[in-house]
């Protein structure tokens, strides 16, 4: 295994965070919600604070559910957002596009590279698998947002966007090996060779 990097923010999304109706949709972080540690299941992840548990909008029994068929965990990087802010600028902070755990890494990552699988180590020495990642694929609301425009921009900075925000810079979706498990802050993220 090599070691992708340190878990260090984990959110939730309580409701959605494109709001309006196409075309005309904008995007807010005010639904994303920090928390203390996870409960990955299969059916999405469930965010636990302060002794109170809340679901994530992606999870399936969410009552608003944006379920995305296939995985039900998404994971973000540092190294990713670091670049989104060196383009667009200081408004693109950790967490933002929406990702369930955020993890500390120096380089950005890529499809391929994660396509053998994942681990998370927790502190205990739990090891807890993930796999068949997969790109989640940037929106319009969320280019508008990193471009900090309130009206449509012109047709190839949206373009030119769209396919930076591409391949995974924007996130990756993954899917729990295991039944259910707890994360925290702190725990570690895996390549499996």
């Amino acid at each position: 295994m090599k070691l992708v990097g340190e878990i260090v923010r984990l959110q939730i999304q309580i409701d959605g965070l494109k709001r309006g109706k196409r075309p005309y949709q904008t995007y807010s972080t005010d639904n994303i919600q920090v928390v203390s540690a996870m409960r990955l299941t299969a059916k999405g992840v469930v965010g636990l604070r302060n002794g109170v548990e809340q679901m994530d909008v992606h999870h399936v029994e969410h009552p608003n559910s944006g379920y995305r068929d296939g995985f039900g965990i998404s994971l973000g990087f540092t190294a990713h957002y670091g670049r989104m802010r060196d383009r667009f600028g200081g408004h693109i902070t950790e967490g933002c596009a929406g990702e369930n755990v955020i993890v500390a890494t120096a380089v950005p990552l890529t499809l391929d590279e994660l396509a053998a699988g994942l681990v998370i180590v927790t502190a205990d020495g739990q090891t807890i698998g993930l796999e068949r990642p997969s790109i989640m694929l940037p929106c319009e609301p969320f280019s508008r947002f990193c471009l900090q425009a309130d009206d449509r921009p012109p047709a190839l900075a949206m373009k030119e966007t769209l396919q930076f925000l591409d391949n995974g810079m924007r996130g990756f979706g993954v899917v729990l090996v295991e039944e259910t498990a707890v994360i925290h802050p702190g725990d570690n993220l895996f390549l499996l060779d």
